[in-house]
């Protein structure tokens, strides 16, 4: 690996490579550049060319060498340890024989002690060792899995989205629709919540409900009826029901949670709500009659929980949030609650996440240029990650900023279309028969403060973003 320096002014062979991980500089280069001092503040991490091979190969043995010792150490002590705890619990009833009812109580207590104080030390190992585990298992499918490049399409058999119209608006959160009623829901950083009749992208405003205390962060509609949930900053959710009269009342108020609604689900019989919260729990609902009571509460995360998805058979959904975990719940059909199944540990906090199908979903690490795709694996039905897909994260002055998390990851199965949010722009990726994720079209809004929803026929696409203060409608078209 000898090369002439890339410095015109120095007509020598490269001789040496720099190992700092931030240097601007070239890595490789001659004697004259380190005479030039450049890599002065890391002069220590600079090596010849000809070691390069081999230091790179000693480094990966000495890490592998020193965790391979550790692992032993561990095996070694478990042992000891299982021995000790063995002896400890056993009973010998020759030696009960001498003692009498006071005597052989306190030995039966002093049992029963030693037994609770094995079963916290097996569970706190069990605990350590499985986060060792799963971190292995992470990496793992980091190295042995490579990057999928984004794929060049074909024009004519992709479909991309131009605007149609665009007015200016307050601070949106949320946006949904429904369909059959040809309306599109809209809440507000203002605590309001707009009705709009939206009829081939053209909309009109019938309604401002202003029930609230606080920001709305979150919107589901409903099919079979014309209701929808609203959850707010406030703690509260809002069922609302349209009346006779056309107009749109709050029909119950649920509550329950500490802190904001951040993300809510609803299944497609329409009486199980999952709504997550920033008390960094998940609360699921059941509907008894008309109304809608708590079922269960759901704890393990460590931070806002950021985005749920039901699978497809509706038996297991998926939570993520900025705690750098994943959860995966199954339902329990004779208990009828949910169990968590499975935690996946990230490198990375996420902020959306959906199911593909009943055996993979898609989730977007924050600030990174890559969509990782779980599927399940067939051995033990855990979903492991198997893929990255190269994505669009747009450009934005302030880009130490962290991804705005309103606007649910959104799966539009009519057209295999996948509408993600990542930064400061939105990545349309079509599902093609290959099974492969193409990206048509994506959109740099400059910004990372961008709210959005399809419509469920995947014809248009509703906007919100702060740069330009404009909800803006685009219609699918040919490119």
């Amino acid at each position: 690996m000898i090369f002439k320096c890339s410095n015109p002014n120095h007509d020598l062979d490269t001789e040496f490579v720099c190992m700092n991980e931030t240097c601007q500089e070239s890595r490789i280069f001659c004697f004259k550049c380190l005479q030039n001092e450049k890599h002065k503040s890391h002069v220590k991490e600079i090596h010849k060319i000809e070691n390069f091979e081999n230091l790179l190969c000693n480094q990966i043995d000495n890490l592998t060498n020193e965790l391979e010792q550790k692992i032993n150490l561990i095996s070694t002590l478990f042992i000891k340890f299982k021995s000790a705890i063995q002896v400890k619990s056993q009973i010998n009833i020759k030696q009960l024989n001498g003692l009498n009812i006071t005597e052989i109580s306190q030995f039966i207590q002093d049992q029963i002690r030693i037994q609770n104080e094995s079963k916290a030390m097996f569970q706190l190992l069990y605990r350590s060792t499985e986060n060792v585990v799963q971190t292995l298992k992470m990496y793992i499918n980091e190295l042995f899995y490579s990057d999928h490049p984004i794929k060049k399409v074909k024009k004519e058999s992709i479909t991309g989205y131009r605007i149609i119209h665009s007015f200016e608006e307050d601070q949106i959160n949320a946006i949904e629709f429904i369909s059959q009623s040809n309306l599109m829901i809209v809440g507000y950083e203002s605590r309001k919540i707009n009705i709009y009749q939206f009829n081939k992208g053209q909309i009109k405003q019938l309604q401002k409900l202003k029930i609230h205390k606080k920001s709305v962060y979150s919107l589901i509609t409903m099919k079979r009826t014309n209701e929808f949930f609203s959850g707010s900053c406030d703690k509260t959710i809002i069922l609302w029901e349209q009346f006779d009269d056309n107009q749109w009342h709050p029909k119950q108020v649920l509550t329950g949670h500490l802190g904001g609604i951040s993300c809510l689900v609803l299944n497609k019989s329409e009486d199980l709500l999952l709504s997550g919260s920033d008390d960094f729990t998940i609360k699921s609902w059941k509907k008894d009659k008309e109304f809608w009571i708590c079922s269960q509460t759901l704890t393990g995360h460590h931070h806002y929980v950021c985005s749920i998805s039901l699978n497809e058979n509706e038996n297991h959904f998926i939570s993520c949030s900025k705690d750098k975990q994943i959860f995966i719940f199954s339902f329990d059909d004779q208990k009828q609650l949910w169990k968590q199944c499975q935690t996946i540990l990230t490198r990375d906090g996420g902020r959306r996440l959906c199911f593909i199908n009943n055996s993979e979903f898609v989730f977007q690490p924050e600030r990174k240029k890559k969509l990782q795709i779980f599927s399940k694996n067939d051995y033990d039905s855990n979903f492991i990650k198997n893929k990255e897909i190269s994505i669009y994260t747009g450009t934005n002055i302030n880009s130490n900023k962290t991804c705005f998390w309103f606007f649910p990851q959104q799966y539009i199965k009519s057209q295999s279309i996948l509408v993600n949010k990542s930064s400061c722009s939105i990545n349309l990726i079509r599902l093609n028969e290959n099974d492969d994720y193409e990206i048509i079209q994506h959109i740099d809004f400059q910004t990372n403060r961008v709210i959005g929803r399809m419509t469920e026929n995947g014809e248009y696409l509703v906007t919100w973003d702060d740069k330009t203060k404009n909800l803006q409608i685009r219609q699918q078209r040919d490119c």
